[in-house]
């Protein structure tokens, strides 16, 4: 399977059994935990559906968070930025799955359960 470093914006090839879990896979040189991109049939699926499921943390309203990677978005925001929930979706399916937060820097950019966060402690 194929699988690209997000700091190093390399792709590497890595021995992969059906259902393994790319995330436990690490890139010596940097530390950086690997993203599946394409593989066996299904791989890229499974690991996009496996990085869901254990980042699909719903926080609560009030909720302090902090972004921790890079984030799929054209205008991102930077990493380390805080912010307090404001209101979620209705987490019916994936489509629904939305976390809309006050920045402190004023901006007003939702997040989706697999963009790169952590709950803050209160």
């Amino acid at each position: 399977m194929n699988a690209s470093c997000q700091p190093c914006q390399k792709t590497l090839n890595v021995r992969v059994r059906r259902g393994d879990k790319i995330t436990n896979y690490r890139r010596p040189a940097c530390s950086a935990t690997l993203q599946g991109i394409e593989g066996f049939r299904g791989a890229a699926e499974e690991s996009h559906r496996i990085t869901r499921r254990k980042q699909a943390v719903k926080p609560n309203i009030g909720d302090r968070l902090e972004i921790t990677g890079q984030m799929d978005d054209p205008d991102p925001l930077p990493v380390g930025t805080t912010g307090t929930v404001d209101w979620l979706g209705q987490w019916t399916d994936e489509l629904t799955k939305q976390i809309g937060v006050r920045w402190d820097n004023g901006s007003r950019l939702i997040l989706l359960p697999h963009d790169p966060f952590r709950v803050l402690p209160q």
